[in-house]
């Protein structure tokens, strides 16, 4: 929730939707044998994270006239992302409380 009192950004917004939108190149891999892999590019675009999370990708939809919102839904799916292994972590954007909290 400390990320909701960060100022808005239009620098951060836009560093944030860059990552979200990008589509990277898509790797395969390749199991060499014992227990060796070795990846390789497909020669394929990936998908954006945006294309992975619809449930995310809604939400921007929703609040897409509204810049701060959006930013803030980034932030927390950014936050989310780095903190998946630990228990307990929860998807911000599909969190009542959290959603609330900028709504």
């Amino acid at each position: 929730m400390d990320l909701l009192k960060i100022p808005y950004n239009k620098h951060e917004l836009s560093n944030l939707w860059r990552e979200v939108t990008e589509r990277k190149p898509a790797q395969g891999v390749k199991e060499l044998g014992h227990r060796r892999m070795k990846s390789y590019s497909t020669k394929t675009e990936g998908k954006s994270y945006l294309d992975q999370y619809e449930a995310l990708r809604k939400k921007v939809e929703e609040f897409r006239d509204d810049r701060r919102k959006v930013l803030y839904l980034l932030r927390g799916f950014f936050f989310w992302l780095k903190n998946t292994p630990h228990e307990g972590a929860f998807q911000p954007w599909m969190d009542s409380l959290y959603l609330k909290s900028f709504g």
